[in-house]
C-alpha cells in the first residue's frame, strides 16, 4: 500500500537518495518526478541538446539506482508547452525515454493539445503501458468542480478512456499562505463532486510550505522553523472525507514547487543559498 508521495524533481541526487531508502520505504511510496526547468549552461549548444542529454543521462541513473520501483509519475510541468524536441512535444520524448519503466503519465486541463495527444500516441502504440493515468490539477481550479467539469471532460476524455484507472492529484503547490481549512473544504468538495462522474483507483493531496527562495523565510547561516500548511490540509481533508477513500499524502521534500536550475557562479553561491 502507497502511504506517501514525494513531488521530486527528476535530478540526480533525488534519484539517487532513493537508493539509500531502506525496504520497508521503498515498498510504501510512489515518487512524482517533475522534470525541472533548466537554463541553458554556456557549455550546451542548444536547450534541446542539452535536454536530449540530461534525459539520457537521468534514464541510465534511475535504472541503476531505483530500479526498485514499482511505479513513478512522471510529468512536464515546469517545461515550456511549446518546447519542442526532434519536431515533437517534449512530453513525448520524455515519456518515450523512459519507456522501459511502468511510467504514469499525467495530464490537466491547463495543458496543451499536443500534450494529450503525445500521451494518446503512445499508449496506443505500446510505449506506455502503465493502466493508471494522473489527473493533476492545482488550487487554481479545485475551488469549484462545476466551473472546471466541462473543461475536463473536453480535454480529457479521450485520455481517460485509453487507461483502466484514474488518479486524482489535487496540487496545493506553494500554500504556505493558504488558509487550511478553506482550502481543505474546497478539495473535499471537489473530490465528491469528482468522483460522482468518474472512478478514481488513487487520491493524492499535495503541496510544500517552501517558496522559491529559501532566503524568503530564512537567512544564510540562520535557522527558522515553518509550520507546515499541507500536513493541515492533508489532515483536515481525511477528516472531511470521513475516511471513505484513500487519500495520500505527498510533499515537496525539501525543494520548492517553484525551484528550476538556475546557473549561479560559484563565487555567488554563497548569497542566494541558505
Amino acid at each position: 500500500m502507497v502511504k506517501y508521495v514525494p513531488f521530486l524533481k527528476l535530478k540526480s541526487n533525488e534519484i539517487m537518495a532513493l537508493k539509500e531508502l531502506d525496504e520497508s520505504a521503498k515498498e510504501s511510496i510512489t515518487p512524482f518526478f517533475d522534470y525541472a526547468r533548466r537554463e541553458k549552461s554556456d557549455k550546451a549548444t542548444s536547450l534541446e541538446e542539452n535536454f536530449i542529454a540530461t534525459v539520457a543521462r537521468l534514464s541510465k541513473s534511475l535504472k541503476v539506482n531505483a530500479g526498485f520501483l514499482k511505479e513513478f509519475y512522471l510529468d512536464n510541468f515546469d517545461l515550456e508547452e511549446g518546447f519542442t524536441v526532434n519536431g515533437a512535444h517534449n512530453y513525448s520524448y520524455l515519456l518515450s525515454q523512459f519507456s522501459g519503466f511502468n511510467v504514469i503519465p499525467v495530464i490537466g486541463i491547463d495543458r496543451t493539445a499536443s500534450h494529450m495527444r503525445a500521451i494518446i500516441n503512445l499508449k496506443q502504440a505500446g510505449v506506455l503501458t502503465s493502466d493508471v493515468v494522473a489527473f493533476r490539477i492545482t488550487s487554481d481550479d479545485f475551488e469549484s468542480y462545476e466551473s472546471v467539469k466541462d473543461e475536463i471532460e473536453d480535454q480529457l476524455t479521450d485520455v481517460f478512456e485509453l487507461f483502466d484507472e484514474l488518479d486524482l492529484v489535487l496540487d496545493c503547490r506553494v500554500c504556505a499562505k493558504l488558509d487550511p481549512i478553506e482550502i481543505s473544504a474546497q478539495i473535499v468538495n471537489f473530490i465528491d463532486a469528482f468522483t460522482d462522474d468518474y472512478n478514481i483507483h488513487r487520491i493524492i493531496v499535495a503541496g510544500s510550505s517552501l517558496p522559491a527562495s529559501i532566503a524568503d523565510i530564512a537567512a544564510v547561516s540562520t535557522e527558522e522553523v515553518i509550520d507546515r500548511v499541507e500536513v493541515d490540509i492533508y489532515r483536515n481533508v481525511i477528516e472531511g472525507l470521513d475516511f471513505e477513500y484513500e487519500v495520500v499524502f505527498g510533499d515537496y521534500a525539501t525543494v520548492s514547487p517553484n525551484y528550476s536550475d538556475a546557473a549561479v557562479p560559484a563565487y555567488a553561491m554563497r548569497n542566494v543559498t541558505a
